[in-house]
């Protein structure tokens, strides 16, 4: 099969000489629209690739407040084993929230798991000003391109933006989310796979001391600093600095040729 089909929640592109899945995992709020670059590059790579669309992200304001964190999980959990029964080998590439669950997914060795990449994983939080700003410009419709962090997070939602019938149900998903950060914090020294660690040196929701928990950690460890790049918005010198860290991986790994 050579073309790019709908599953469900997924946008999926096999590959029949490929024994090599890498599948993208989004973070909250967010869509796998942010991930089809890398995707393509992948592909060209030869891997058969696979977006996820977390369980109530794409839609309404009120899907997403109904929708817990253990829909996201089972989600998760069981398109990777579908994958794994196709695939022989699994590679996970998560941004935010979604690089906590590629960590929790690699914890399952029926899942063959053979290496992650994680871009800003949220092991410390901290939160700047500008996204408040941000979070009322996007909810006003003041997204423009004078203000480059607003616009690239308004770009990168997978979810309209907050509606007050939904505060508590939105309070809830970050509970939950703060209840997966410290879940990962004592999972990840556990795992022995190559892992790539992407973090912004700006990022207003990741602290950079995300780093930490990283020490000791048994397998292959690569990290790279983007000096001028947030969460969303990337310097376009760090972003090629991305991409030909991303090269560098998927082609580390690659056992398609």
């Amino acid at each position: 099969m050579n073309s790019t089909r709908y599953m469900e929640q997924v946008l999926y592109k096999p590959n029949g000489n490929s024994c090599q899945m890498i599948v993208f995992i989004h973070g909250i709020l967010e869509s796998y629209k942010q991930f089809r670059a890398l995707a393509q590059l992948a592909e060209h790579e030869g891997y058969a690739t696979c977006l996820l669309l977390l369980p109530g992200h794409g839609g309404s304001s009120r899907e997403f407040a109904k929708t817990s964190y253990k829909e996201w999980i089972r989600y998760t959990s069981r398109k990777i084993a579908e994958l794994a029964s196709w695939y022989d080998e699994i590679i996970l590439v998560g941004h935010s929230m979604g690089a906590l669950l590629a960590i929790c997914e690699a914890m399952n060795p029926s899942n063959k798991i053979k290496s992650l990449f994680l871009i800003n994983p949220p092991l410390m939080i901290h939160i700047w000003p500008r996204v408040i700003k941000s979070a009322i410009s996007i909810k006003i419709g003041h997204v423009g391109v004078s203000r480059p962090y607003t616009q690239a997070e308004y770009h990168a939602m997978g979810v309209e933006p907050l509606k007050l019938r939904d505060t508590i149900g939105w309070i809830n998903r970050y509970s939950e989310l703060i209840a997966i950060i410290y879940y990962t914090r004592k999972q990840i020294l556990k795992l022995n796979l190559p892992m790539y660690v992407v973090l912004a040196e700006k990022d207003e929701f990741v602290s950079r001391k995300s780093a930490k928990y990283l020490k000791g950690y048994k397998g292959k460890l690569e990290k790279l600093y983007l000096a001028d790049s947030g969460h969303f918005c990337y310097h376009h010198s760090d972003l090629v600095r991305l991409e030909k860290f991303y090269l560098r991986f998927i082609r580390e790994v690659n056992t398609n040729k």
